[in-house]
């Protein structure tokens, strides 16, 4: 039983991530040591990111994610690659700095 489990949570749990992106989402958020962060998403609408983040989190449009991010304090937005572009024009014109990420 002991190899089973270990089989399990080091072999075949790391691989099920890319099935579960919420999951992989909320964890970043919680790893930023934020006391109160925020988040929109931009393309992605998977409900189980609402029940890991809580409810304010913001399904929004790339463009409003960009303005999201440009109120300030700790805020995430998640930017679907089909909607990257859109974001990024957004970004610059209204001279959002931020940290960009790939997951």
């Amino acid at each position: 039983m002991i190899l089973v489990a270990s089989a399990f949570f080091g072999l075949i749990a790391p691989a099920l991530d890319p099935l579960f992106p919420s999951a992989t989402l909320a964890e970043l958020v919680r790893m930023s040591g934020c006391p109160n962060p925020a988040a929109a998403s931009a393309g992605y609408r998977e409900p189980s990111l609402v029940f890991l983040l809580g409810t304010q989190t913001q399904f929004v449009t790339a463009s409003a994610a960009a303005d999201f991010l440009h109120t300030g304090g700790c805020r995430f937005a998640f930017v679907d690659t089909r909607q990257e572009s859109d974001f990024l024009q957004r970004a610059r014109a209204i001279g959002l700095r931020y940290a960009w990420g790939r997951k």
